[in-house]
């Protein structure tokens, strides 16, 4: 089975889908029905990416101009601030504001256009699409509509979007209250990863100290654990001669295991603060359906 085949599509039930590091703002609703006669009407989204980079999704037909130009502008916006254009395929209703967006590189389908010209191959295409999933996005090839047809993938946002339900909901209570969740699992493996660490650190590693005799030269038990001045880790010039096998094994330890000490009392501390911060987004909903809707 294609991968396009197994991914369905619903709508939003937001025009506002407030994330980290990506937001998604809706311009402009699309739409496509048939009509009386059995004729197709349709008519593109326009989509807004907002986080370190300013990302469009289709730029909408030729008369959507100026509601184009004043929805950027609703969001403090200049067509110079947007970095890439997606264009999911290329038609009209979908590519027909790109004159707007010189300075930007553009995407559309399988193309890349960019100060140099326009690079149809996969590694140009690539590096455009694929690399913003570092930072929370990314383009990925879904045939459907038309065989050339690209999507824009946002991961939190999305997760947002099927766990808080509809439109509005309770001013966000809803995402902040998932998003203590989150932050309290985090700081769960925060903590475990800082005291496994820590109790790595100060026993020391398992090394080859004689002849075939493999041991834990400085561990020491739980109820005696005490980091002091006679503690291995203050004297460096007896480690060699301690672990003879493998070479540094106690440089490595020492190094691997203060940098997950650090990385994991980080990651303790923001989980912490968004736990705070989701409370208070609990208690009293958030401002950003007001301050960033679409015009």
């Amino acid at each position: 089975m294609s991968t396009a085949s197994t991914i369905r599509t619903q709508p939003l039930g937001a025009l506002t889908i407030p994330g980290d590091p990506y937001s998604v703002f809706v311009l402009k609703e699309g739409y496509a029905y048939t009509d009386g006669d059995g004729n197709t009407r349709a008519d593109g989204t326009i989509t807004l990416l907002k986080g370190s980079h300013v990302v469009l999704v289709d730029t909408g037909n030729p008369w959507d101009r100026d509601h184009l130009l004043r929805s950027l502008g609703a969001h403090g916006l200049e067509p110079e601030d947007v970095s890439l254009v997606v264009c999911t395929h290329g038609h009209s209703d979908h590519v027909g504001n790109l004159n707007l967006f010189p300075e930007a590189t553009v995407v559309v389908s399988h193309d890349v256009s960019a100060d140099e010209g326009t690079s149809t191959s996969a590694r140009g295409w690539a590096q455009a699409c694929r690399t913003g999933w570092m930072t929370g996005w990314r383009c990925s090839p879904r045939p459907g509509h038309c065989a050339g047809d690209v999507s824009v993938l946002i991961l939190f946002p999305a997760i947002h979007i099927h766990a808080t339900g509809s439109r509005g909901c309770c001013a966000n209570r809803c995402g902040m209250f998932l998003s203590i969740v989150f932050a309290a699992v985090g700081s769960l493996g925060a903590g475990y990863c800082l005291i496994v660490s820590s109790l790595g650190l100060v026993n020391g590693p398992m090394c080859q100290t004689g002849t075939n005799n493999w041991s834990q030269p400085f561990f020491t038990d739980l109820e005696e654990l005490e980091l002091n001045e006679d503690s291995y880790l203050f004297h460096p010039e007896m480690w060699d001669s301690v672990c003879k096998k493998p070479k540094d094994v106690i440089v490595f330890n020492v190094v691997l295991f203060a940098l997950l000490i650090g990385f994991s009392g980080i990651e303790l501390v923001l989980c912490l603060l968004q736990m705070v911060n989701g409370l208070f987004g609990c208690l009293c909903g958030t401002c950003g359906k007001s301050r960033a809707g679409p015009v």
